[in-house]
């Protein structure tokens, strides 16, 4: 799971695509705890 960089968000705003990778790995780990638990 990538991490979200803080510079990042200063660099693309909410909007960007860094925001958006972190989103998709919070979803893809929430998705792997449900199959866990």
């Amino acid at each position: 799971v990538a991490t979200y960089h803080p510079a990042a968000a200063l660099r693309f705003g909410p909007a960007g695509e860094p925001m958006a990778a972190l989103r998709a790995d919070l979803a893809l780990a929430a998705g792997l705890a449900r199959e866990l638990a």
